[in-house]
């Protein structure tokens, strides 16, 4: 049975989604670049991801939470304090991807060690079940978000970031790519949240509130 969920629930929805793409995209390169000599990165995606974890600590209640978003809207609204915290994060992105853009994209190491390991072409890449960055960096320009789109992602301007390459480094280049986007979304976004219901009234699907 399909219930609607209010329209202020889907744009924080979104919000919590793509903070989440970014956290995870930013712990996946800075993982890489431990593995192939460079910790410092992994250092400073920490760092990122700690700022994430706060507002996530605001947002939901808890550090790490799987149980935000529930059937017909969320568990409970943003807030203005949650809002001010996402938007100086953003702020501040910028210039962690900077340094970390920096320290890795002219690195002979770090090109070396990744450039040409690892091809999955793409004919491959769609056998094995490939999905996500992995597949886009395999040149397939698949994203459910544009191509079977939910929630308000049909209203937002982003790219789908895709690459030719196959191999480990444009794996590395979609994700850190999609940070940018992830960004994008998420100021939209944020232009876009007014005041009303984050939860569907809808007793035949919808849990009644603990209240």
């Amino acid at each position: 049975m399909h219930v609607e969920i209010p329209r202020r629930a889907q744009i924080i929805r979104v919000i919590a989604c793509d903070l989440a793409r970014i956290l995870s995209h930013l712990m996946a390169a800075g993982a890489m670049g431990m593995y192939v000599g460079e910790l410092t990165v992994f250092v400073w995606t920490i760092r990122e991801r700690e700022k994430l974890y706060d507002i996530y600590d605001i947002l939901t209640g808890a550090r790490f939470t799987v149980s935000y978003m529930r059937i017909g809207g969320m568990a409970q609204d943003i807030t203005t304090e949650c809002i001010t915290m996402i938007k100086s994060f953003l702020d501040g992105l910028s210039e962690a991807t900077r340094e970390i853009a920096a320290m890795l994209h002219k690195n002979r190491i770090f090109i070396e060690r990744c450039e040409g390991i690892g091809i999955m072409p793409p004919d491959e890449a769609i056998d094995v079940g490939w999905t996500g960055p992995c597949l886009r960096a395999s040149g397939i320009p698949y994203d459910l978000r544009r191509d079977q789109p939910y929630l308000i992602y049909p209203e937002l301007d982003f790219k789908v970031i895709t690459r030719t390459e196959c191999d480990a480094l444009a794996r590395y280049f979609v994700r850190f790519d999609e940070v940018a986007e992830s960004v994008k979304i998420i100021r939209q976004c944020l232009d876009k949240l007014q005041p009303g219901p984050i939860f569907a009234e809808d007793s035949k699907v919808v849990l009644p509130r603990k209240g």
